[in-house]
């Protein structure tokens, strides 16, 4: 079972703990993010979701384009992740036929390992700056943002909390209009 956590943080702090933990850094990349949801009915991008992930930068041994099927409990756990890689975007089409998409994102970020932990160091469009965590091990997960004070725990995914923001950004908008 794999357990993930991401946290907003302080970027020099996460640092100065991955120096502490004598962490590697493994490669740096930036991809664009496509998230769709089903035509018809309700979806709930915190349990699961259909992402199209564009790679214009990355040292991975992958095709540049991916297709993503994750589905999680309310504990994070990563009960399913399905993933498909593809030449290009226009392969993934018959595979989106009953999606429409929802938004898009672009991403930037540093991955690191220890014995135990696989982070990521991200800036994700609209969001502060966050680090995610993969790990067999729960307990190493909360071990590491203990010791980081500004760590903030994310409960929703980052397909949820840039659909909140776009909310958001919309009310504000239909309220700043209505008023003017």
């Amino acid at each position: 079972m794999m357990f993930e956590l991401r946290c907003y943080v302080d970027e020099q702090e996460v640092v100065n703990q991955l120096i502490h933990l004598d962490a590697k850094y493994c490669s740096q990349y930036a991809f664009t993010d496509e998230i769709y949801h089903p035509k018809n009915g309700k979806y709930n991008l915190n349990e699961q979701f259909l992402r199209l992930r564009l790679y214009t930068q990355t040292a991975w041994e992958q095709k540049l384009v991916e297709l993503t099927y994750k589905v999680k409990n309310i504990s994070s756990v990563i009960l399913k992740n399905r993933k498909w890689q593809f030449n290009n975007k226009e392969e993934t089409l018959p595979h989106l036929l009953d999606y429409e998409l929802a938004f898009m994102f672009k991403r930037n970020g540093y991955e690191y390992k220890t014995d135990k932990l696989h982070i990521f160091l991200e800036k994700i469009d609209g969001l502060p700056f966050s680090a995610e965590i993969l790990s067999k091990d729960h307990k190493a997960i909360e071990d590491f943002f203990a010791k980081i004070p500004s760590a903030i725990k994310i409960q929703d995914s980052v397909p949820r909390l840039i659909e909140k923001t776009l909310i958001n950004k919309i009310k504000f908008l239909s309220i700043f209009l209505f008023y003017k």
